[in-house]
């Protein structure tokens, strides 16, 4: 006997009941269905009922139909059973997540995977709630690396919301959020865009002019993570007012929850974001701000010591190297590390990633002794805790073989790159940006040991990773252009080259515009390759503009700077232009000792060329 049974205009109803006895049911959807809710008992009760509707949301109304009538045994027992059945999945739920807080993500997945079945037996294999337990399962399977289970459990869910809520459903726009970040993970960038651009436009189509902390809350997720995806296929200048806009209301939502760490988090993640675009475009100073704020806004919230600050701390100190602050850039990471070491012991997979970080810098900086014991303790942490085939492993397991590379140790440095190639390789099925890179970094290896033939196929081989990758327009691309180019310069093949060089160039600019330092180097890259064909006319305004395009993005006291000095230095000098030359490339030398130091070896070379040039014009006592 159905006591209540209700339809509503409004989100999720409760529906209470009271029997004469004073017996109390209630539910607040029934079977899945969020606008019916149903209370059924064995036997009616003589007497007045009293009913309830209720709604969740606050201020909500609604015109509710609430009857009763008597159902034929049969159908009150298969109803009840698939009742039954729908609780079981919710408690199954409830115990996935418990399991899950407490460490036990097995049992989680295998309680995750009943829940599935028992909503299936209570709903049949299309109904739209059965696509939320399947995007928890997905996400389940994400989360310990099963991408295909996860990607077909995305795909069914999508495919089933769509079919029963139709494509501008909010919860379309949610399997697709969750869809998109398993994409990225898995390189496939474009698709990931797509997605998260559509579940935006959902987002948006569902949002009130003036929306409440929850709605805002919405579509502040919804913003930021389009920008991100948008920034992974080189659309910045698309990304850019989503970032800012996500800015806008989580200030406004942080601003009217000051007590809420979570909402001080997401502003401060939003502004870390903002600092990372930023610096892709070059923007530095700016880049700069943001980072620092982020900062502020999570000392502000958790403290100084708080391990929340990591993150943020190492965009900061990335972006200070950005502007040769190494001095800074230095002190930051190591803020960063002493914090994460204090919150998580010494073997953490943050511990790791802070120590690459530092070790990075110290590198580059010509503190190559102490740099070499961070860059194994990171990758050896790395693997410890994350596994021989994590991303994170991977990459620093690629740091350690370019520090050793970079040290002339070429044999460590090569069984390094392969096994790291090997591993990539293994961990993704799919053309992915990162096998790219690892076929480049050998192919690079090979080249320095005289290997051409095999360098060249892997160059090739990583071209095309990219194009497939991220399509053939993308600007990462052009580092994949670039290194074939320089193989084929370094051989001979200059027709070749130039047609690489000028590629590449032409991918940058039309992404970054004129005055970005990776524009900056591919006119170097192209100038140089004039000039040692003796074509002066066409290298000397191309390395011209490099230099003002890394002055203007860089200033005039950073290592490409110097880098660009000398290259236009050596054109002059290989046409005699020995004043011009020398100015050039004084320059580049005090560049080099005020950023990196006076016994760093890009120092030493700066005043090896300086020398070359004193002796080429006859100036023999300075030369010496």
């Amino acid at each position: 006997f159905v006591l209540g049974e209700k339809t509503s205009v409004v989100t999720v109803p409760l529906l209470l009941a009271v029997a004469p006895s004073q017996a109390v049911y209630t539910n607040d959807d029934w079977l899945g269905q969020r606008d019916t809710a149903r209370v059924m008992v064995d036997q009616s009760e003589v007497g007045t009922w009293q009913f309830t509707v209720w709604s969740y949301a606050s201020g909500e109304t609604g015109t509710f139909d609430v009857g009763h009538r008597t159902l034929a045994p049969d159908v009150a027992r298969a109803l009840q059973a698939r009742a039954v059945a729908a609780a079981r999945a919710d408690s199954l739920v409830l115990a996935a997540q418990a399991q899950d807080e407490q460490g036990n993500p097995d049992v989680a997945l295998a309680l995750d995977t009943e829940a599935v079945a028992a909503r299936e037996a209570a709903l049949g294999a299309s109904h739209p709630l059965l696509a939320t337990h399947l995007n928890n399962l997905a996400l389940r399977h994400a989360g310990r690396g099963q991408h295909d289970q996860a990607d077909a459990l995305y795909r069914r869910a999508l495919a089933m919301s769509e079919a029963e809520l139709g494509p501008e459903h909010p919860d379309v726009a949610v399997t697709l959020g969750n869809h998109a970040i398993l994409l990225q993970e898995r390189g496939r960038y474009r698709e990931a865009a797509s997605h998260m651009q559509r579940a935006l436009a959902i987002q948006e189509a569902t949002t009130p002019a003036e929306p409440g902390p929850d709605a805002a809350f919405a579509l502040a997720l919804a913003l930021n993570n389009t920008a991100v995806a948008l920034v992974a296929v080189g659309r910045l200048d698309e990304a850019e007012p989503l970032h800012l806009r996500a800015l806008a209301l989580r200030e406004s939502l942080a601003e009217g929850a000051p007590d809420d760490t979570g909402a001080q988090q997401r502003l401060a993640s939003t502004l870390s974001n903002l600092a990372a675009l930023r610096g892709a475009q070059a923007r530095f100073e700016e880049a700069q701000a943001y980072a620092e704020q982020a900062v502020a806004v999570l000392e502000a919230a958790f403290g100084p010591e708080a391990p929340e600050l990591g993150t943020s701390l190492n965009t900061l100190a990335s972006i200070y190297a950005d502007l040769a602050d190494y001095g800074r850039a230095e002190a930051t990471h190591q803020r960063a590390l002493a914090l994460h070491r204090t919150a998580f012991g010494d073997a953490h997979p943050d511990v790791a990633m802070s120590l690459g970080n530092l070790a990075g810098v110290l590198d580059a900086t010509g503190q190559t002794a102490e740099a070499a014991p961070l860059y194994a303790q990171a990758l050896a942490i790395a693997e410890r805790t994350l596994g021989p085939d994590h991303p994170n492993t991977l990459i620093a397991l690629n740091n350690l073989a370019a520090f050793q590379r970079g040290r002339a140790n070429f044999a460590d440095a090569e069984t390094r790159y392969r096994d790291a190639l090997a591993r990539f390789e293994r961990a993704y099925d799919r053309p992915h940006p990162n096998v790219a890179t690892a076929q480049g970094n050998l192919a690079a290896l090979l080249q320095a040991t005289g290997r051409y033939a095999e360098a060249e196929s892997l160059f090739v081989a990583a071209q095309a990773t990219y194009e497939a990758a991220l399509g053939p327009d993308h600007p990462d691309e052009a580092e994949g252009l670039n290194n074939l180019a320089g193989l084929y310069e370094q051989t001979g093949r200059i027709a070749e080259a130039e047609e690489r060089y000028t590629r590449a160039l032409a991918l940058r600019e039309a992404t970054f515009g004129t005055s970005h330092p990776a524009v900056a180097q591919g006119q170097g890259n192209l100038g140089t390759l004039y000039a040692a064909a003796g074509r002066y006319a066409a290298a000397e305004p191309l390395l011209l503009a490099a230099l003002a395009a890394f002055e203007a993005s860089r200033g005039e006291a950073y290592p490409d700077v110097a880098v660009a000095r000398g290259n236009l230095g050596a054109c002059y000098q290989a046409q005699g232009r020995y004043a011009e030359a020398e100015i050039r490339l004084e320059r580049a030398r005090a560049v080099y000792e005020a950023t990196l130091g006076p016994d760093h070896p890009d120092t030493a070379t700066g005043a090896g060329n300086l020398a070359a040039l004193y002796a080429e014009a006859g100036r023999l006592a300075e030369a010496v």
